[in-house]
């Protein structure tokens, strides 16, 4: 089963997206509200390379 990926193309990083997970679910909202106005879409986790996962802290580059 392939993992699918909230990216953020702006900042190259990621949350997972994984099903019936309460923890996720809040940390997707929370890269939602962070990301919010940079380019994000949901992708399958083979069609990236080269990003780092989201901890919730700004990028050195924000």
């Amino acid at each position: 089963m392939e993992m699918r990926l909230k990216v953020c193309f702006k900042c190259h990083e990621f949350v997972p997206i994984l099903e019936n997970n309460y923890h996720n679910t809040q940390e997707i909202v929370a890269f939602e509200k962070f990301h919010s106005g940079h380019p994000v879409q949901v992708v399958n986790e083979e069609e990236v390379a080269n990003l780092k996962r989201w901890t919730g802290k700004p990028s050195a580059g924000e």
